[in-house]
């Protein structure tokens, strides 16, 4: 499983907890990885799933530099956009 979701198991409870320092910002590695985690705990009939993020924080929101540092790559933005938003 990626580094960037830990997956803690709690008896049929699945717990997803964000990890990418600093503030769990969503970029398209965190997404996939979070979409991944969660397929995972669908395909192993989990009872329950938790998201949760780091100490003092849940997430950021999107990555704003992450994505200007596309720059004009349209098609990497959509992308990114498209993950982001599943």
């Amino acid at each position: 499983m990626s580094s960037l979701v830990r997956v803690l198991d709690h008896g049929s409870i699945r717990e997803l907890k964000l990890s990418r320092a600093p503030v769990n910002a969503f970029n398209t590695p965190l997404c996939i990885a979070l979409l991944d985690a969660l397929s995972q705990a669908f395909s192993d009939d989990v009872q329950g799933i938790v998201l949760s993020g780091g100490e003092g924080i849940f997430s950021a929101g999107m990555d704003v530099p992450y994505l200007l540092a596309h720059g004009n790559d349209q098609q990497a933005l959509l992308n990114s956009w498209n993950v982001f938003s599943i």
